[in-house]
């Protein structure tokens, strides 16, 4: 992992740390930054992997060695925007905004130290304002590998898949990711919060489907 990327990581940390802990766990895969074709269709690419040291094009089941934070040697890393980005408060977590799929579908993430999974909801709940849609992105790919994460508070189960994000403050480009859809969920989603998806940033001990998942940083 980059020197550069590890910074971000740390930040991200520092910043929720200060605010206050998210309550709250599917590892994220980042890809190197793609100059697209078109600005409506992205067209990403899957960063090298560490075992390996070669480009693949396909993305890698939870169980394959992981991918790290791509590099940053165009400077596409804006620290500030990216704290700048964080809203929420310290009794319901804090969130920031993501852009997932083709056309792109806008969706707060919370961020949370306390587990190492990114998932989002993947169907319509009473106490969501908005969910992430496959069936709408002409980029996702189902991995058909179903996850299961229990939290102290509330629990959810969901199917992996494969996206394009983008960050609308703090990284420029568009990356592939690991996602799990959130189809079912139990004391997870509650009435009144702002975000639709979690991002944790622990270590990959807390991991699931096992602890060989490796996490981002």
């Amino acid at each position: 992992m980059s020197s550069t990327a590890a910074w971000v990581v740390l930040l991200l940390l520092l910043t929720v740390a200060e605010r206050g802990r998210a309550r709250f766990a599917f590892r994220l895969q980042v890809s190197s930054p793609v100059t697209p074709e078109s600005t409506l269709v992205p067209t990403p690419v899957l960063l090298k992997s560490r075992s390996s040291g070669g480009t693949s094009s396909e993305p890698a089941l939870p169980k394959a060695s992981g991918l790290a934070l791509a590099s940053d040697p165009g400077g596409s890393l804006n620290f500030l925007a990216m704290v700048d980005n964080l809203q929420g408060d310290s009794g319901r977590g804090y969130y920031f905004e993501l852009l997932l799929g083709t056309p792109p579908q806008k969706l707060n993430i919370l961020v949370d130290t306390g587990s190492s999974n990114f998932a989002v909801s993947g169907a319509p709940n009473t106490d969501l304002t908005s969910y992430f849609n496959a069936e709408k992105s002409s980029t996702y790919k189902s991995l058909n590998v179903e996850v299961t994460v229990k939290y102290t508070q509330g629990s959810w189960n969901g199917i992996l898949g494969t996206d394009v994000v983008r960050m609308p403050k703090g990284i420029n480009g568009t990356y592939i990711i690991n996602i799990a859809s959130i189809f079912q969920s139990e004391n997870f989603f509650l009435k009144g919060i702002q975000w639709q998806g979690i991002l944790g940033l622990a270590y990959s001990t807390l991991a699931k489907p096992s602890s060989s998942v490796e996490t981002f940083f």
